[in-house]
């Protein structure tokens, strides 16, 4: 399936000039929903997760998937021992950077971001195609990072990884399912049809909400649709 980055045409010179774009937090799309209160762009369950697990045995779970249940809240599992009946959490995810695409049929996916709706109140007039998902990766791990809000040059600090597809559903995830997925969106946005690039930062308790990638050679991974 082709990629499209749909947005609006006063951030195409960013892009084609300036050879930048912004990402920023998960945690920013829920505060962009307390601020509208439109689920569309803003998401009040942006990277939180419905996790539920039945008649596990503790001892039989993963170093990893024992953190990641007390990551989001259960520590009963912190000794080790012992059997989870049945649990159901919600979680927080990880506050990662996300910068999203679409993959999908163009004109169901004009139709979805591109036309006012009661859903979608913040439409787009701009579409570019990715030509390759491996050369937009490489352009951006040679990148340059910074502090949206400073100008501060933070390269060293922030780690990228490859776009992985989101997962749309309403319904609570299984313990091998929730575990080590960053992406899960309720399935009202499933006409999105998202796959996401992840940032992070390596150093922890680190507070930005917007990083600014300046990749030289971006506006060579990009083609005009409309």
């Amino acid at each position: 399936m082709p990629d499209y980055k749909f947005l609006n045409n006063q951030d195409i010179p960013y892009i084609l000039e300036d050879e930048t774009i912004i990402v920023r937090r998960a945690s920013y799309y829920v505060k962009k929903y307390e601020a509208t209160k439109n689920e569309w762009i803003g998401d009040p369950e942006e990277h939180r997760i419905h996790t539920i697990a039945k008649n596990i045995d503790v001892s039989e779970l993963s170093e990893e998937a024992r953190a990641y249940l007390i990551r989001i809240g259960f520590t009963a599992v912190d000794g080790g021992v012992g059997t989870i009946g049945e649990i159901e959490v919600i979680g927080q995810l990880p506050d990662h950077y996300i910068y999203c695409i679409s993959s999908g049929p163009l004109e169901k996916l004009r139709k979805t971001m591109c036309e006012a709706s009661a859903h979608n109140q913040e439409p787009y007039d701009a579409c570019r195609e990715l030509k390759s998902r491996s050369d937009f990766f490489e352009t951006f791990k040679q990148g340059r990072v910074y502090n949206y809000d400073t100008g501060e040059e933070i390269t060293k600090r922030i780690a990228v990884e490859p776009f992985r597809e989101v997962l749309y559903t309403s319904k609570p995830l299984s313990l091998d399912e929730a575990h080590g997925n960053p992406s899960v969106k309720r399935d009202i946005f499933s006409d999105q049809m998202e796959h996401r690039f992840l940032a992070n930062s390596v150093e922890y308790g680190e507070d930005i909400v917007s990083l600014k990638f300046h990749l030289p050679g971006l506006s060579n991974v990009f083609s005009r649709v409309f």
